[in-house]
């Protein structure tokens, strides 16, 4: 039972994150898990400081603290077969330097920042399949809410179908006016995938845009990665240990994230962060209902531009050099 829980648990977390950076991916992932009236007040903080660093423009410099708020869901009704949740996630970036965009000569924001609210019905049906459909709305900008050009909205409808004692398929359609490519924010997106148990200790979702794999080679050592087309990868070894209160990782990520600047030109334009980070930490669980954390790391290869796609990541680009970061986070359960 608790293998069946895992892997549903984790494999939508990025079937219905097509176009999104892993933001909100173990939120979408828990919204697929087989059990329903079990959900709690969930709630995740976290606060990152990158080291200040060079930036290909002459002298200047970038610093930037970083808040982050993945999760805050409240469950508002629960059945034996029915719950329906209120989620909400946002983060903020307040950026240090005085760079300006090469192309447009438009100065980076000093803050940016989303918020994004939403509700999820989920139900299961009388033969064991899962169902369920989600809204969101919000903003993500330097001046959230300012007008519509900095609204941020979409849907998805998702279903789960059991195939034997671990098994499933999964399928879903989303739409969302705020993806990695703009030329994709006009149409509804699709994603299917296959959850497959190889072993107590291994498992495996194949899928697209999506594909995990999680392993446990001794116990209390996991190994988890995950792949979210086209351009977000994270991998992830950590070692428990006291009965599961303390974890100790090494995590690798690969992610973005995309705003809508106030007063831009053209409308299909996000001003878009890339980078990619390495790092060390640790996660100790408080109490029942309260963990922390805290890690430290190394960001590279990172870049900021404002273009309608990826491949015009060359246009209005600012390049930033790689430097430390150090991050503490906050996690809540009631």
């Amino acid at each position: 039972m608790m293998r069946k829980f895992v892997l549903s648990f984790v494999a939508m977390a990025g079937l219905v994150l097509v176009g999104q950076s892993s933001f909100a991916a173990e939120q979408w992932a828990r919204w697929l898990t087989p059990e329903i009236n079990k959900f709690h007040v969930l709630g995740n903080f976290e606060a990152t400081y990158l080291k200040e660093a060079k930036t290909d423009e002459g002298e200047d410099r970038f610093s930037a603290v970083e808040l982050n708020m993945p999760e805050l869901t409240v469950p508002i009704i629960q059945t034996d077969k029915t719950e329906w949740e209120f989620n909400l996630s946002g983060d903020s970036m307040n950026i240090d330097t005085e760079a300006v965009m090469p192309d447009s000569d438009v100065a980076l924001p000093d803050e940016l920042a989303s918020l994004v609210g939403g509700t999820t019905v989920r139900h299961i049906m009388d033969n064991g399949w899962l169902v369920g459909i989600s809204g969101r709305f919000g903003s993500a900008s330097d001046k959230l809410f300012e007008s519509e050009d900095e609204l941020v909205y979409g849907g998805t409808a998702f279903i789960k179908i059991p195939h034997g004692e671990y098994n499933a398929f999964i399928a879903y359609v989303d739409y969302s006016n705020n993806r990695f490519d703009s030329k994709y924010n006009q149409y509804p997106m699709g994603g299917v995938g296959y959850q497959l148990v190889l072993a107590e200790n291994a498992w495996t979702v194949l899928g697209f845009p999506a594909t995990f794999v999680h392993y446990e080679p001794i116990k209390n050592l996991t190994f988890d990665a995950s792949y979210i087309f086209p351009r977000v990868f994270n991998a992830k070894l950590a070692y428990a240990m006291m009965e599961n209160r303390l974890s100790v990782y090494s995590q690798f990520k690969w992610d973005y994230k995309r705003y809508l600047r106030s007063g831009r030109v053209d409308e299909d334009d996000g001003l878009i962060f890339y980078d990619k980070r390495v790092s060390l930490g640790a996660d100790f669980q408080i109490t029942e209902n309260i963990g922390v954390g805290a890690a430290v790391g190394y960001v590279f290869d990172r870049f900021i531009f404002e273009g309608q796609e990826y491949a015009e990541r060359h246009v209005d680009r600012i390049d930033i050099d790689n430097t430390w970061f150090a991050s503490a986070s906050l996690d809540i359960k009631f």
